[in-house]
């Protein structure tokens, strides 16, 4: 019996000795892909902004999709009553648009960009790690 237990052992060992490198690689992986892709803070901007303009519509009763909506217009329904401040740049990057049109930035463009099934995220991490193109790991 303890044969057994010794042999499961190693066995748990070898696996995890074998695994550490992988789960760096993928961790890096899933690291350069988000920094390549645009940052989380700057996509959720663009959600806060578009909720924005949606509850500026409702409470005002703009029905016309095409309604320009300005920064005055929905400052009431932000934080502070301002945008959040670029994370990349301190320049005026965030565009409003109009009603129906996803707001946009200079840097990343909008957020239905990142808006991808899982899968195809994964399938990006799987070409960099069989590509070699992991930056930070040995």
């Amino acid at each position: 019996m303890k044969k057994r237990h010794l042999a499961i052992a190693s066995v748990a060992v070898l696996f995890v000795f074998l695994l550490a490198p992988f789960l760096a690689r993928y961790t890096a992986a899933r690291r350069q892909l988000s920094r390549k892709n645009g940052s989380q803070r700057c996509i959720n901007t663009l959600r806060i902004i578009q909720s924005a303009k949606d509850q500026w519509a409702h409470d005002n009763g703009v029905t016309n999709p095409m309604a320009e909506v300005r920064i005055e217009d929905i400052a009431p329904y932000l934080k502070n009553g301002k945008l959040r401040e670029c994370h990349v740049t301190s320049e005026e990057v965030y565009m409003i648009g109009k009603l129906r049109e996803p707001p946009r930035c200079r840097i990343h463009g909008t957020a239905d960009r990142y808006n991808q099934p899982w899968w195809d995220r994964q399938a990006e991490i799987w070409k960099l790690m069989s590509n070699n193109e992991i930056h930070g790991t040995q």
